[in-house]
């Protein structure tokens, strides 16, 4: 059986962003209509473990091939810095 990529948790923190731009999806964000479940869906797809929603409502995916630490101390680094930013961290699990 082939392993999948499996999201068990997603934690949220207001006020936050990381600016991992090197390791980015779509770079001019996702439209601000979709959905939280499918811009995860699509974070989920693309190994991106952080979704950011910027004041203007647009999401973006970060984090792409990052170390879960360095994502980890960023995020605790930039809480409550990011006014209007909405960060969600999701947890990725190896099942085989």
């Amino acid at each position: 059986m082939e392993s999948q990529l499996v999201a068990n948790k997603t934690y949220c923190f207001e006020n936050c962003d990381i600016l991992f731009h090197q390791n980015s999806i779509q770079e001019n964000g996702f439209d601000k209509n979709l959905a939280f479940e499918e811009i995860r869906d699509i974070a989920i797809y693309n190994r991106c473990p952080i979704i950011v929603k910027n004041g203007s409502g647009k999401w973006y995916l970060k984090g792409f091939m990052k170390e879960i630490d360095d994502i980890k101390t960023a995020i605790m680094k930039n809480k409550n810095q990011y006014k209007g930013k909405m960060l969600y961290f999701i947890d990725f699990s190896q099942f085989q």
